[in-house]
């Protein structure tokens, strides 16, 4: 059986390539002379003849390979105890040849030859499908990073943004928030273009107290009908009770169409066009969300009264696309404006315009500001009437409009992203954040200086400005001096004597006086 597997072995291996067993079994000096030269070859020429013979192993079966790989461990195991080390060129060489055998085997089964044992290779396990997070690489970072993706869950999302941006901070009665600096500056902002823009129009700004009596808030019966579940109520004062309970306000008509019967008396005294910001209170019990809905807010609430239902109509529709500027051109979000239908309309009103936007991320509308027609209700409720120019007495036009810090959060949830807060140009306090990555390579003393090139830079560049624009002031006022000097000489010498030029103790003051009968005119000149 020995010589058997001899000859297979024999009959698969290349020609060219003497094999070392063949030396063994004839046990010829000329024979083991020439093996012992031609195993001495580079080994280079023997992993190329080691190639050729792998890639004719390839296309044996799996039984003629696992008895050329016994008899080739053989061949090795004789090397081995013969004396030879693993250095030696015809050992390495035979190792190789016995590994391109196991490597053919393993690549037609499938199993690894290790040790003279077989292994099998392990299938790789499918991995599980994870839930990947949308804001996966923001984990990462430092604490301030977001946690939740703006499409995983959105409300979560919300929350945490608003408070990672440092735009408002809890408080510990629900539905109340602070607002912190950094979203008052951009409310601030739309306060600054919507004032500038109303009072082209004519209107003022005025203040009206935040508390109102039952018996005006409920002048109005369809108007208190629709506030009431929200109307907060003071009862008490200290320890006693309030003889007449007082609501803060949920709106202002209530509160100011009283005194508007008071101060309208003639058409001349219209149109009366006034504005008030202020925050209102209105006691939400449904889920309350930071500037979406919360039961105290900042808002801007238009009141004018007006002679005809014309100029009331012309006004709404002002107002409105005033509130659309804002959304778009500084908020960069996108609405639609609209009528609203009967149901939702304002209580008490006429009819309601409102310009509404739209949430990507929840799939829903949000209506962004109103602008209402009041019609002559209001009017009819206080007695707000005048003198009209045909000398008879008529009942005023209204119009009530607002826009809440509401906007500010739909600004938010239309721009935001994983990485958390976006705000457009118009309303980010901040423009621009220069941020110094010193070298890691540099020493601390280097790192520390680069920190602070910055404000060097600063420092520097207001020094430059405060010089060049000190030279120029300086050189404008001798200029004029010499000017002025010099167009004296033109006078009559008559003229001439009645000024008096002198340089005061300051030689760096030049005074000039007129001592005739006019009232005298003195300017000094300075030239430090």
């Amino acid at each position: 059986m020995g010589q058997s597997h001899s000859s297979d072995t024999n009959n698969a291996t290349t020609a060219s390539k003497p094999r070392a067993s063949s030396k063994r079994e004839k046990g010829s000096s000329s024979s083991s002379s020439t093996d012992t030269t031609k195993s001495s070859s580079p080994l280079k020429n023997n992993t190329s003849a080691i190639s050729e013979e792998k890639a004719s192993s390839s296309k044996m079966s799996e039984a003629e390979l696992t008895a050329q790989i016994a008899t080739q461990g053989a061949v090795v195991k004789e090397l081995k105890l013969s004396g030879k080390g693993n250095d030696d060129p015809e050992v390495a060489a035979a190792v190789l040849e016995l590994k391109a055998l196991k490597s053919a085997l393993a690549e037609l089964t499938g199993v690894e030859q290790t040790g003279g044992r077989e292994s099998k290779k392990k299938a790789p396990k499918p991995e599980k499908a994870k839930k990947e997070s949308t804001n996966k690489e923001m984990k990462k970072e430092t604490k301030l990073g977001m946690h939740v993706g703006i499409n995983e869950d959105f409300g979560a999302w919300y929350s945490q943004v608003v408070v990672e941006a440092e735009l408002i901070d809890y408080y510990d009665i629900s539905g109340c928030y602070i607002l912190r600096p950094y979203a008052f500056t951009q409310w601030e902002f739309i306060q600054q273009f919507f004032n500038q823009e109303i009072k082209k129009l004519g209107v003022e700004n005025a203040y009206f107290p935040m508390f109102v009596s039952q018996s005006r808030l409920e002048a109005e019966k369809d108007h208190i009908e629709d506030f009431s579940p929200e109307v907060a109520w003071v009862t008490k004062s200290g320890d006693s009770d309030l003889e007449c309970p007082i609501a803060v306000r949920p709106t202002s008509e209530t509160v100011m169409y009283p005194h508007y019967a008071n101060w309208i008396r003639s058409h001349r005294d219209l149109p009366l066009l006034l504005n008030q910001w202020c925050n209102v209170v209105r006691w939400e019990f449904k889920h309350p969300t930071p500037f979406i809905r919360s039961r105290e807010f900042l808002w801007q609430e238009g009141h004018t009264a007006h002679a005809t239902k014309k100029a009331c109509d012309e006004e709404v529709r002002t107002i409105l696309d005033l509130y659309r500027q804002v959304y778009e051109d500084m908020l960069a979000v996108p609405v639609i404006p609209g009528v609203k239908s009967e149901k939702e309309k304002f209580a008490g009103g006429l009819y309601t315009t409102t310009v509404e936007a739209f949430v990507p991320y929840t799939g829903r509308g949000i209506q962004g500001a109103t602008s209402h027609c009041l019609g002559q209700n209001f009017a009819k409720m206080f007695d707000i009437t005048f003198e009209n120019d045909k000398g008879g007495r008529s009942m005023v036009w209204q119009n009530s409009w607002g826009m809440t810090t509401r906007m500010l959060g739909v600004c938010y949830m239309v721009h935001g992203d994983d990485v958390g807060l976006r705000l457009p140009p118009k309303i980010a306090p901040i423009q621009v954040v220069i941020v110094t990555i010193p070298n890691s390579k540099l020493s601390e003393e280097k790192a520390q200086m680069l920190k602070g090139m910055f404000s060097f830079f600063l420092v520097t560049l207001s020094h430059f400005v405060y010089e060049r624009f000190f030279l120029v002031y300086r050189l404008s006022y001798l200029v004029f001096a010499t000017l002025f000097v010099s167009s004296t000489l033109f006078f009559k010498e008559s003229k001439i004597k009645d000024y008096n030029y002198s340089f005061t103790n300051s030689p760096s003051k030049l005074s000039l006086g007129y001592n005739g009968l006019e009232p005298t005119f003195f300017c000094s000149f300075p030239f430090e």
